[in-house]
C-alpha cells in the first residue's frame, strides 16, 4: 500500500523537490534580486549624475601645480574628448561648455583640490565674479564651424593643427589664434575667400598630429597647414604616445569599471580615500630636484628638467625628441606632396628645450617658415614689466659689482598687490634658506621704504635675499596668512628665476603682480593677447610665402 501511494504521488508530480533543485532555485531568486538591486542602484546613480550635470552652468577646471587626486566619475559627461583607438582620444562632437576662470588667488591650497571633487553644480562664491569662456564643437569634435572637404576654386584654405594652444584654451572661440588669423586676413584682404580651419585638440602631441593630418586634414585640400606641437610631446608622463594604443587594446579592466557607473564610483571612493595631497612645501622642494618631482608626482613639465640631464628621462616623454623630429618632417613631406605648404609654430612657454631647437633646425633644413610663439610672448611680457616699472617709478637697472667680486648675488623680489588689500603683510616662500625653506608666511616682504623697498606705501612689496650665481629658485607669494600654514596663496603657479652667473652686486627682479602672470591665462597657456600675437606672427610669415603671393596675384 505504501509503495502504491508513493508511485501515485510521483506520477502526479506531488513529490517534494530534490535538495539540489531547491538550492538552484534559491540561488536564482537571490541572484535575480541582487541583480535587480544593482540595476536599481546603477539607474539611480546615472539619474543623479544626469540631474546634477543638467544643472551645471559653468564647468570648473582647477589648474593646480600638483596632482589633485582621482577625478570623480560624475564629471565624465562634461569631458570634451572621447577615447579613440588610433588617436588615443579626440574631440567630443557637438559639445557646448562654459568654463569659469579659476586662475586666481585662493584662500587655502585645499580649495583648488576641492574644486575637483565638488559635487554641487553651482559655482563657489569666491569664483562667481571671475571671467567665463565658452566652447562649442562641431559634429567632428573640432572647435570650429562645420566644414567639408570640398573647396571653392577661388578659396585659399589654411588648416591649423595643434594642441590646446591651437584649440584656444581659456578664451572664447573668436579669441583663439586660428580665428584671430581669419579676422586679420579678412581685414587685410576683404575681397578674397580665405578659410582658416581649426583642427586643434587639447592634449595632442605630434604623434596625434601626424595621424590627424593623414586621416582628415589632407582630405580638406589645404593650401597651407600650420603645425603647432611641442608642449605635450615634451611632458615626462612615464609612457610614449606611440605605445598607448597597444596598452589600450590589451587593458582588460574589470567590467564594473568599464560599463557601470556604480563600479566607477566605488573605484573613485577607494582611490580618493587613499589619496594624499602633496603640500605646496613638498611641491616646491620637488621642483628644485626633478628626480623627486617625477617619483612623487609621476610626471614633470619640461621646464622643471632644466637643472638635470634630460636624457635620463627621455624614455618617459610622451614623444621623444627623435620621434618628434621624425613626426614633424613627415608632416611637412605629406603636406608638400599634397600640393600645400607647411608653417611651423612653437606654441609653448618653455624656452630653449630640445623641441624648440628641433623645430628651428627643421625649419632651417626644410625651408618651412617658423613662428616662435614663446619669443613673442616673452617679449610682450618684458614690455609689460618695463611699463609697470616706469609707471611706478622703480628701479629697472642692475647694479654692477665693483672691486672684489662677491660670492653671491643680491636679488630683490618685488610684487605689486594692485587691487588686493594687505591686512598684515605679503610673504615669499621657496625651497631655500633665504626664502624660509618653503615654510609659508614666515619670510615677510616690506612696503615701508626699508630692506631694499624703494618707495614706502606704493603697494609694491619687496624682499632682498642672496643666492649663489646660477641658482634656479622656485617661489610663491602669500598674502597675510598664518605662519606655517598655506593661506591666501597667489595664482596656482610656481614662479621661478635663475640668479645670473655674472656676479652683480644687486639684481632687481621684474615686478610681479599678485594674482596674475603676465601674458598667461594659466600655468601653461597664454591670454587672448598672446594668441593674438601668434596670429599676427603667422600673418606676417604667411604673406611672404610663395603660395599665398601666387594666390593674391590671380
Amino acid at each position: 500500500m505504501t509503495g502504491a501511494c508513493t508511485a501515485n504521488d510521483t506520477l502526479s508530480g506531488g513529490a517534494p523537490p530534490r535538495p539540489f533543485a531547491k538550492f538552484v532555485r534559491t540561488v536564482v531568486k537571490l541572484g535575480a534580486s541582487t541583480l535587480l538591486i544593482l540595476l536599481s542602484i546603477e539607474a539611480s546613480i546615472r539619474l543623479v549624475y544626469y540631474v546634477r550635470n543638467a544643472r551645471v552652468e559653468y564647468v570648473l577646471i582647477p589648474y593646480v601645480n600638483r596632482a589633485s587626486g582621482p577625478v570623480p566619475p560624475w564629471l565624465d559627461a562634461l569631458r570634451i574628448t572621447d577615447p579613440d583607438d588610433g588617436l588615443i582620444f579626440k574631440g567630443r562632437p557637438s559639445v557646448h561648455r562654459r568654463y569659469v576662470d579659476v586662475f586666481r588667488p585662493t584662500h587655502l591650497e585645499e580649495d583648488q583640490i576641492a574644486l575637483v571633487r565638488r559635487f554641487s553644480p553651482t559655482v563657489p562664491a569666491w569664483l562667481k565674479a571671475n571671467p567665463v569662456w565658452e566652447v562649442k564643437h562641431n559634429s567632428e569634435g573640432f572647435r570650429d564651424r562645420e566644414f567639408t572637404a570640398s573647396k571653392a576654386p577661388s578659396a585659399f584654405r589654411i588648416v591649423c593643427l595643434g594642441d590646446s594652444w591651437t584649440w584656444g584654451n581659456n578664451v572664447n572661440e573668436a579669441q583663439s589664434y586660428p580665428q584671430r588669423l581669419a579676422s586679420l586676413l579678412k581685414e587685410a584682404f576683404p575681397n578674397r575667400q580665405i578659410e582658416v580651419l581649426n583642427l586643434g585638440v587639447p592634449g595632442y602631441s605630434s604623434y596625434q598630429g601626424l595621424k590627424l593630418l593623414q586621416d582628415r586634414a589632407l582630405s580638406l585640400h589645404p593650401d597651407v597647414v600650420l603645425i603647432g606641437f611641442a608642449m605635450n610631446d615634451a611632458v615626462v608622463a612615464g609612457w610614449r604616445d606611440k605605445d598607448a594604443p597597444l596598452h589600450q587594446n590589451s587593458d582588460l579592466k574589470p567590467i564594473l569599471e568599464n560599463y557601470f557607473q556604480s563600479g566607477k564610483l566605488l573605484r573613485y571612493l577607494l582611490d580618493a580615500s587613499r589619496f594624499q595631497p602633496i603640500p605646496m612645501s613638498d611641491h616646491l622642494r620637488a621642483m628644485t630636484y626633478a628626480d623627486k618631482m617625477i617619483s612623487r608626482e609621476g610626471w614633470a613639465a619640461p621646464e622643471t628638467l632644466d637643472a638635470v640631464a634630460y636624457e635620463r628621462y627621455e624614455s618617459k616623454t610622451r614623444v621623444s625628441p627623435m620621434d618628434y623630429d621624425s613626426n614633424i618632417r613627415e608632416m611637412i613631406r605629406l603636406i608638400r606632396n599634397n600640393g600645400g605648404a607647411a608653417i611651423l609654430l612653437y606654441n609653448e612657454l618653455a624656452r630653449g628645450n630640445q623641441y624648440q631647437l628641433a623645430l628651428q633646425k627643421i625649419s632651417k633644413e626644410t625651408g618651412a617658415p617658423f613662428v616662435d610663439g614663446s619669443a613673442l610672448i616673452a617679449e610682450a611680457r618684458q614690455q609689460i614689466e618695463r611699463e609697470l616699472e616706469q609707471r611706478l617709478g622703480l628701479q629697472t637697472q642692475h647694479s654692477e659689482a665693483k672691486g672684489a667680486q662677491r660670492e653671491e648675488v643680491e636679488v630683490v623680489f618685488r610684487v605689486f598687490l594692485g587691487e588686493y588689500p594687505v591686512p598684515k603683510a605679503v610673504y615669499v616662500a621657496g625651497p631655500h634658506p633665504e626664502l624660509g625653506d618653503a615654510v609659508p608666511n614666515s619670510v615677510a616682504m616690506y612696503d615701508d621704504g626699508t630692506h631694499g623697498d624703494e618707495k614706502a606705501g606704493d603697494n609694491v612689496w619687496t624682499y632682498t635675499a642672496s643666492f649663489a650665481p646660477g641658482t634656479k629658485i622656485y617661489y610663491v607669494y602669500t598674502n597675510s596668512g598664518q605662519s606655517g600654514r598655506w593661506e591666501n596663496l597667489d595664482v596656482p603657479k610656481v614662479r621661478s628665476f635663475v640668479a645670473p652667473a655674472k656676479k652683480e652686486a644687486r639684481v632687481y627682479l621684474p615686478i610681479d603682480s599678485f594674482g596674475k602672470i603676465y601674458m598667461q591665462a594659466d600655468p601653461s597657456h597664454p591670454t587672448a593677447a598672446g594668441y593674438d600675437l601668434i596670429a599676427r606672427g603667422v600673418l606676417d610669415v604667411l604673406t611672404k610665402t610663395e603660395g599665398f603671393k601666387n594666390y593674391l596675384s590671380r
